[in-house]
């Protein structure tokens, strides 16, 4: 959580720090944050190579939800309708951070709209 709060305040060394404290490789839970920290500090096309490395799956974990659809190993309309509720918003979520920490406000609110009405459904 801590690493996240610094990425979204976009408080990049603070994060580092973090990160580096812990493995970055795709079981990690911090592998998503690793490649927005890159994305942020080295470029989208560091990040894009760091994403890549994940396991092709149909069905990823949560915590690398996006890292799968960045790198395009996630089938999105077929992941979409079999993804449960939590899925559909942590994905929304981690794109909201990662599109806050590379200057794309637009893409970023559209994600957190999109999770904000998850959140506000009562059909989960």
């Amino acid at each position: 959580l801590l690493a996240w709060m610094y990425l979204e305040r976009k408080e990049f060394t603070k994060a580092k720090e973090i990160l580096d404290s812990y493995p970055t490789k795709e079981s990690s839970y911090f592998h998503f944050l690793y490649g927005v920290y890159l994305a942020a500090t080295a470029g989208i096309p560091q990040a894009l190579s760091h994403f890549q490395k994940v396991m092709d799956t149909p069905y990823p974990r949560s915590w690398t939800l996006a890292s799968h659809y960045l790198s395009g190993k996630l089938d999105f309309n077929r992941w979409l309708k079999n993804a449960f509720f939590w899925e559909k918003r942590e994905l929304y979520r981690q794109l909201a951070l990662y599109y806050h920490c590379i200057e794309n406000e637009e893409q970023s609110n559209y994600y957190n709209e999109l999770a904000l009405k998850l959140e506000q459904t009562e059909d989960f």
